[in-house]
């Protein structure tokens, strides 16, 4: 067994303050893509045991998959290059897009394709 992580504290943190604000907001773009990507990948992995486990039971989960806990059907408006993902709605443009609109590109470059399918936007 693996032991648990040593909790950081923001004393730990401390030379981040050394760093340029566009090395620090870099530095939270990636991190937050990471952590994106950790619960993708353990929703994931949790999934495929739900399916495996209705299976060895008998159920059919053919009108459960596409609805899985968590998730909406709605396709998310806009997706980033790391997978982050964005309804659109709300009081401003999340971090790691208004760190891409910020640098000079289009906030439209990252509207989701499925999205924009299910608008009619697309075929």
């Amino acid at each position: 067994m693996q032991d648990a992580p040593t909790p950081l504290s923001i004393d730990d943190l401390d030379w981040i303050n050394d760093l340029p604000l566009e090395t620090v907001a870099a530095i939270a773009v990636i991190a937050t893509a990471a952590v994106a990507e950790k619960k993708r990948a353990e929703e994931e992995r949790l999934w495929q045991q739900f399916k495996e486990q209705a299976e060895k039971l008998g159920i059919d989960l053919t009108n459960v998959a596409a609805t899985k806990v968590g998730r909406s059907l709605k396709p998310k408006k806009y997706r980033g290059p790391n997978g982050e993902e964005w309804n659109g709605r709300g009081l401003g443009m999340p971090p790691w897009l208004k760190e891409l609109v910020d640098a000079g590109r289009d906030k439209d470059e990252f509207i989701n394709p499925e999205w924009a399918k299910s608008k009619g936007m697309v075929d």
